[in-house]
């Protein structure tokens, strides 16, 4: 028996402190609810957690930043319910106003709620804001301007934005061709520089002097589905002079909503003839419309003449010097089919735009003068052929045909005004038909293919023409920021929008997607979506053949994961809808039945209304996907939640069992520990023996 060490005592000692170790463990974890309340509870299970918390604390804030997305969108979005009803509205006062049973009086009404409602589109657009942010001033949105030191397109080019600008920065576009102004020709039966235009009488003169011609002439003049009606006096002395004619014409084309204007001609520039003459012997009037390009076509014809007036089917596009011989920008007839017969551009067909025109407006070079413009066709078993333009449709068809050997044939469709080209050979090629510079021998961007309507490439064996036109369209070039470029024809899709800039079978074919058709050009490393203007309202300061358009794409960042990177934020976009953003200006005039109807016929309302529409179903979609973000986070936080709380969440049952049993160890931990103290007092029974 020892008594210098208690060893009983010492294992009682050291059990009833590991009992009081588990049990004040116990204590915490039944006191907190939780296994792990410190790193030596678990410390990869602390690690794991920790994770965990942070993961599920982010899923908290992310719910919350998409439920504020979905106020702000909800607030942009009603404000362009505004809109909508706004511009229902002004549809409605427009049809109101070219009802004819309105006074002006009236219309002068709706013209002031117009203007009152054109102006509260501004403010909804100026003052719309989420936590003092813009959101329909285009600050969250795509914009398109001209460069500032460009400054070469007018006040009245429209650059709209029409969808999601995907690569920002400077675009150059360079105009290979220019439009031209629509004009149709009346030749009259006097000499150039013979009559005055304010000469009494001045009419009669000019259509002759003769007594048999003497009497009312009445010209109807076609545009775009439109048609006026003119009708003039021809008196020796006491009818109408060429400035009072001229006064009438313009009067029933304004009335009519055709955008052209009459002049007297009295130097008898004729470019149209088949025998092409700067020194046309006959004055003539001319009707020039006042837009750009073939869209705006003008045809003109003579309904009513005295017996002895001249103007005959027969003298449509006859030869310079022709009296009453009729020349319009259009290729039609009197029954309004396209004739293949009628010349192009004077003889040789280049005698007059490539004398005339120089490199700086479309590319053409006095050096070709006399030189037949071509055109190259490829066919789709490799064959290549260059082939001459005729001075008329006609011509033109043969010279393909026989010029190919026959492997392409040719048809012309008189109601269209367009050429069909069918290649019947084999292979694998695209069928192509390009322009072609016979003085480099080499495929150029503007030539006859483009003006022909014909120039492209298919991966079959039939290029179906768009319509011929005397009237040009442009051509230009667009090099994006990263060097990339592209060619938009206007003849190939008559509203060119997105630029797609990338030199590529299918951007230069696809540049003439229609914005409001919702369409959307998706072109590889380089293209652009978005950026939208018609063609022929794209108007060069004189002088000049480039601009630059910046494009800059603002927006909206929502952080709606836990964590970094794309995949966890989403970006708003807003684009301006202010009335120029929406494609609208300032000045809509309804004052007028005719104003009111070509408004109407313009379909700008509806075209503000699309666009309003494709906005608010952007913002629809996307509080629709916030709403299916905040349904998912829920359901994340959720899961992630249940993950933490398995690891460090403490068992009840099974801590109470612990406890229960670290109480009861505690309790015979301390008797065995007072019997263990017991043990060396039996020494003293021994010594007192």
């Amino acid at each position: 028996m020892r008594v210098a060490h208690n060893i009983m005592a010492m294992n009682a000692h050291r059990n009833l402190g590991m009992t009081h170790r588990n049990l004040g463990k116990s204590l915490s974890r039944l006191s907190s609810g939780f296994r792990i309340n410190s790193a030596a509870d678990d410390a990869g299970g602390l690690a794991i957690t920790e994770k965990l918390r942070a993961q599920v604390s982010g899923l908290e804030v992310a719910v919350s930043n998409a439920q504020d997305g979905i106020s702000l969108i909800q607030t942009a979005e009603g404000a362009l319910d505004r809109d909508h009803a706004i511009l229902r509205r002004i549809r409605d006062l427009t049809e109101m106003a070219a009802n004819g049973d309105k006074t002006d009086a009236d219309r002068e009404h709706y013209q002031a709620e117009v203007d009152a409602l054109l102006a509260e589109i501004d403010r909804i657009s100026a003052t719309t804001e989420y936590n003092t942010k813009k959101l329909l001033d285009g600050t969250i949105g795509s914009k398109a301007a001209e460069k500032a030191d460009s400054d070469s397109i007018n006040s009245d080019s429209a650059l709209v934005v029409d969808g999601i600008i995907r690569t920002t920065g400077e675009y150059k576009v360079s105009v290979l061709q220019e439009a031209t102004k629509a004009t149709a020709y009346i030749a009259g039966n006097t000499l150039v520089n013979t009559v005055a235009p304010d000469q009494a009488g001045g009419l009669f003169t000019f259509m002759g002097g003769n007594t048999s011609q003497a009497g009312d002439y009445t010209f109807k003049v076609k545009q775009e589905g439109n048609v006026s009606l003119a009708t003039v006096t021809a008196l020796a002395n006491a009818g109408d002079s060429m400035t009072d004619a001229i006064r009438k014409i313009n009067a029933a084309l304004e009335e009519s909503g055709i955008k052209a204007k009459a002049y007297y001609n009295e130097t008898g520039d004729l470019p149209y003839a088949a025998v092409y003459s700067a020194n046309n012997t006959l004055a003539m009037i001319n009707i020039e419309s006042t837009e750009y390009g073939s869209k705006h076509e003008i045809h003109v014809e003579v309904s009513k003449q005295p017996v002895g007036g001249g103007f005959t089917e027969v003298n449509r596009n006859a030869a310079s010097g022709t009296a009453f011989a009729l020349y319009n920008s259009d290729l039609t007839d009197a029954d309004g089919k396209l004739a293949s017969t009628f010349v192009l551009e004077g003889t040789g067909m280049n005698g007059y735009w490539m004398a005339e025109r120089t490199a700086a407006t479309d590319g053409w070079r006095d050096d070709l003068v006399g030189l037949d413009p071509q055109m190259q066709i490829t066919t789709r078993d490799g064959g290549t052929y260059i082939v001459s333009v005729g001075a008329d449709i006609a011509t033109t068809m043969s010279n393909i045909e026989n010029g190919t050997g026959n492997v392409v044939s040719v048809t012309w469709d008189e109601q269209l005004g367009t050429l069909n080209l069918v290649d019947s050979s084999s292979g694998s090629e695209n069928f192509k038909v390009e322009n072609y510079d016979p003085i480099s021998s080499t495929n150029t961007d503007v030539g006859w293919a483009n003006w022909l309507g014909i120039y492209g490439q298919v991966y079959g064996n039939e290029i179906k023409g768009k319509r011929v036109s005397r009237v040009r369209d442009y051509v230009l070039q667009v090099e994006d920021p990263a060097g990339n470029t592209g060619i938009i024809r206007a003849r190939l899709g008559d509203r060119s929008s997105f630029f797609a800039s990338q030199e590529t079978t299918s951007a230069v074919l696809s540049s003439g997607v229609d914005p409001d058709s919702g369409g959307e050009i998706t072109a590889g490393p380089g293209g652009i979506a978005g950026i939208s203007f018609k063609l022929e309202d794209i108007q060069m300061v004189e002088g000049q053949s480039q601009f630059s358009v910046l494009a800059s794409a603002g927006s909206l960042t929502l952080q709606i994961g836990p964590n970094e990177g794309a995949d966890h934020r989403m970006t708003v976009n807003v684009d301006d809808m202010s009335v120029t953003g929406i494609g609208l200006t300032e000045d809509l005039d309804i004052s007028t039945q005719r104003a009111a109807m070509s408004l109407m016929d313009s379909t700008l309302v509806d075209i503000a209304i699309n666009r309003v529409s494709t906005q608010r179903a952007r913002l629809g979609a996307l509080q629709n996907r916030l709403e299916h973000t905040v349904k998912n986070l829920g359901v994340t936080r959720e899961n992630l939640q249940g993950s933490e709380s398995r690891i460090r969440d403490a068992d009840m049952a099974s801590e109470m069992m612990d406890f229960t049993k670290s109480q009861i160890l505690l309790q015979a931990g301390t008797a065995m520990m007072a019997q263990a103290n017991q043990v060396p007092q039996s020494v003293l029974q021994l010594l007192g023996g």
